[in-house]
C-alpha cells in the first residue's frame, strides 16, 4: 500500500528511522603501530679496561713488573691480568725481569746461599732474564699499591689463573713435569736459546 506521496509504509519507516539513527560512518582502518626497536646495548668494557682504548693500569706492584718486560710479553700479560681481574682473582705480579747478577743470587739460594731452592735456572738460563717471564700470586685483596692481607699460595685461583694463560697461549709452570713444577710461573712461548741469541746479555729494561 502507498502514501500520497507514492511511499510504501516501509519505505516510509526506514526515512524515519534514519533520521532519528543515522548511519554509522565506515571506520578507516588505522595503520598498525610498530613499536621503534630500542638500540643495541653496546657491552660494556671490562672492569679494568678503559673504553677509550687506552692503556690498563693495575697497581704500583704489577705496573712496575710489567713494564719492564719486552713489548711483545708486556702486552701479552696486560691481556691476560685484565681477564684474570675480570674473574674476580686478586692477583698481583710480583716479579718481571731480572738481571743476570739478580738471577745468581736466586739461583744461589739452597745451594751456596742459606734458604731453600728457590730457581731451577741459572744466570741466562731463565725466561726471566730476557723479559718474557712474570711470577705472580693470589692475594686475600688489592689496594692500589699492590695486595692486600696474605698471598695466598695454595689457593684454587692460582691454578685458575694459570690454566686461563694457557687457554691465551701462554707458557705456565704448574703443569711443568719433573719435580719442577712452578705454579707462580708464566712466560711466552719462546725457545731460550733463541733468546740467547738476540740477547746475549738479556733484556736491559726501558727507562
Amino acid at each position: 500500500m502507498k502514501n500520497p506521496r507514492g511511499l510504501t509504509l516501509f519505505q516510509k519507516a526506514r526515512a524515519i528511522l534514519t533520521k532519528i539513527v543515522p548511519p554509522k560512518k565506515a571506520v578507516q582502518p588505522q595503520p598498525a603501530v610498530v613499536p621503534t626497536p630500542a638500540p643495541a646495548e653496546r657491552p660494556l668494557p671490562l672492569p679494568e679496561s678503559p673504553a677509550n682504548g687506552e692503556r690498563v693500569v693495575f697497581d704500583e706492584r704489577s705496573e712496575g713488573h710489567l713494564r719492564s718486560l719486552t713489548p711483545e710479553a708486556e702486552r701479552r700479560f696486560r691481556q691476560w691480568l685484565t681477564q684474570v681481574r675480570h674473574l674476580g682473582i686478586p692477583v698481583v705480579i710480583i716479579e718481571g725481569t731480572r738481571t743476570f747478577a739478580e738471577q745468581a743470587a736466586i739461583y744461589a739460594k739452597g745451594r751456596t746461599a742459606p734458604g731453600p731452592k728457590v730457581s731451577w735456572a741459572p744466570p741466562g738460563s731463565s725466561m726471566h732474564n730476557y723479559g718474557v717471564a712474570i711470577d705472580f700470586v693470589v692475594f686475600e685483596g688489592l689496594t692500589p699499591k699492590g695486595g692486600q692481607g696474605k698471598p695466598l699460595w695454595g689457593s684454587p685461583m692460582m691454578e685458575q689463573a694459570g690454566r686461563l694463560a694457557m687457554s691465551m697461549g701462554l707458557r705456565w709452570g704448574g703443569v711443568w713435569s719433573g719435580g719442577k713444577q712452578d705454579k707462580p710461573h708464566i712466560e711466552l712461548p719462546h725457545s731460550l736459546s733463541s733468546l740467547k741469541q738476540a740477547m746475549p746479555k738479556g733484556w736491559t729494561p726501558r727507562k
